[in-house]
């Protein structure tokens, strides 16, 4: 334990602080240690002990009359108040809580996590009345107006929901919250207008687009429905949880960044990984991998992003440690198996890879690159057997369609590339990379100039009639399929313009490194010489979809 008193056990802080209340001017209510601390992560049994030791420290002083001590004292309440509110010690945060509100009459946010604290009990008159509290502090903090407003709806007072609501600004929870009793009233065009305005400005709220899904649905919209619906069902499976629409709840937000926990570390580093700050992104994942010493999940986050960062070997030896803790883990394993081989370390990766598939037969991810390395190393017959399994478990795998029909492909079995493409595209009628396909395959069966020249005209129409995007990496795709076409009718100039094209927007989308690189520029380097790509520059594993001419 650190602190003013190292040597005091967590039970004897609590007391301690609860006989010195007794004896303030007002009186302070008897003090709970949380349950479970015990069983805590390090990281969090130390976080309680500091503020505790702090707290009680405060409290035994005799001047608390002083304005200095009695700021210190509001600014330890709140500390501890909120940080026990974040980790949802909801009982022992209460009473800590309301005494940082004694010392701050004017606070509005000492009701309102109050109130936030009784709606987790369950206590709905008590939130009600503590909201109700805020506003009267704050008037206009809208997280406040929409958690009254969604307490009358839930008890059927539309009314009074709608008139919270009316007098806020339009921000998007509280569009959300009008959609809500636009729905609930079969409103569902006003809820359409609103949630649309939801999901434009915040596109990862996958309580809206489920909301506006059943919105569209109501109104036989079926296929729009069923496309928000699909968002928010694969949305949901990455958050674990529906995500309502931010309303910068400050209060909320402000106690929750006082949790140093491993998973709230990890999440920290992210956001700084997505905003270019790799070094304190490093820091956070290496605290998160410290808090959480037997924890392999934040090991795998700080392994991905190491990765990320070029940083293969010590991203392996992160993910090797994970395994040592936890060796069924398929994640980290499969993890391991992606470094490995983006870093050519091949038959390493085929053992971790066969490991996972044997423990976890649906996963058609570790299928998928378990295929790829096989026809890498020549075990074509081991790939399709994979690639086989892969559609097994997830019968619509557009890997798998992808993978069997380039193998087909290269075989020169065109009947059986065929099939797969026509199965494929009434699979997936809006996945352009087999429209693609099924032009190609025309042309390089005929294997004849007019042939191609025909294919290069159904692709021009494809993408006039908006079957490809005009950019992103689909469009690289396209035009490196464009080079092949112009390679395989003989234009080794045309070949060449547009394979540069390919090589400087892969270098632009980050995408050109590895064995990606070695395929792109070994297609240019073939193009440049007027000669036809050579098998071994066919197209990269990592993200092509379009075959190399025939030889």
């Amino acid at each position: 334990m650190t602190g003013a008193c190292p040597r005091r056990s967590m039970a004897a802080v609590w007391m301690l602080i609860a006989m010195v209340a007794c004896r303030e001017s007002v009186q302070l209510e008897e003090l709970i240690e949380p349950a479970g601390l015990d069983q805590a992560e390090a990281s969090v049994s130390r976080g309680y002990s500091e503020r505790a030791s702090r707290l009680a420290t405060l409290l035994e002083r005799q001047d608390r009359g002083d304005p200095v001590v009695s700021a210190q004292l509001l600014a330890a309440y709140s500390d501890f108040g909120r940080w026990l509110f974040a980790y949802q010690y909801d009982e022992s945060a209460a009473p800590l809580l309301r005494n940082a509100w004694i010392l701050a009459p004017k606070d509005f946010q000492w009701p309102y996590l109050l109130s936030m604290v009784a709606q987790r009990s369950g206590d709905v008159e008590l939130a009600r009345s503590l909201l109700e509290e805020t506003l009267e502090l704050e008037g206009n903090y809208i997280p406040a107006v929409t958690e009254l407003a969604s307490l009358a709806a839930g008890e059927g007072d539309t009314a009074e929901a709608r008139r919270l609501l009316g007098g806020a600004s339009a921000v998007p929870r509280v569009l959300f919250e009008l959609a809500q009793l636009d729905i609930s009233e079969g409103d569902f065009e006003t809820a359409k207008q609103r949630l649309e305005q939801v999901v434009t400005s915040q596109p990862e709220s996958t309580a809206a687009h489920q909301s506006l899904g059943i919105a569209l649905r109501s109104m036989g919209e079926t296929e729009q429905a069923d496309q928000h619906l699909e968002l928010a069902a694969v949305k949901i499976g990455k958050s674990e949880g529906l995500v309502v629409p931010s309303q910068d709840d400050s209060v909320v937000s402000g106690a929750m960044a006082l949790r140093e926990d491993s998973r709230r570390l990890v999440e920290r580093a992210r956001r700084l990984a997505r905003t270019g700050e790799g070094d304190r992104a490093m820091a956070l994942f290496e605290r998160a991998v410290a808090a959480a010493p037997k924890s392999v999940v934040p090991r795998v986050a700080f392994a991905r992003f190491l990765a990320e960062q070029g940083r293969g070997p010590k991203a392996v030896k992160v993910l090797s440690e994970a395994l040592e803790i936890e060796p069924g883990n398929t994640q980290a394993r499969l993890q391991l198996a992606r470094i490995l081989s983006r870093d050519g370390n091949l038959e390493a990766a085929l053992l971790h890879l066969e490991r996972v598939v044997t423990e976890d037969r649906r996963n058609g991810e570790a299928r998928g690159l378990l295929a790829r390395i096989l026809e890498h190393l020549g075990d074509r017959s081991g790939a399709r057997a994979q690639l086989l399994e892969l559609l097994e478990v997830d019968p619509g795998s557009v890997v798998a369609y992808q993978r069997l029909t380039r193998m087909s492909m290269a075989d020169g079995d065109c009947s059986e590339a065929r099939r797969l493409v026509d199965r494929a595209r009434g699979l997936h009628p809006q996945e352009r990379a087999f429209d693609y396909r099924a032009v190609w395959l025309t042309a390089t069966c005929e294997s004849s100039i007019a042939a191609f020249e025909a294919a290069e005209r159904v692709l021009g129409k494809l993408q006039a009639a908006g079957s490809a995007v005009s950019s992103g990496m689909v469009e690289v795709h396209w035009v490196e399929y464009k080079a092949a076409l112009a390679s395989a009718a003989g234009r080794w100039r045309e070949a060449v313009r547009l394979q540069r094209l390919v090589v400087e927007r892969l270098r632009v989308e980050g995408k050109l490194s590895g064995r990606v690189r070695a395929a792109t520029e070994g297609r240019l380097k073939a193009y440049e010489a007027g000669g036809k790509v050579p098998r071994q520059f066919g197209p990269p594993l990592e993200y092509g979809v379009f075959m190399a001419p025939v030889e």
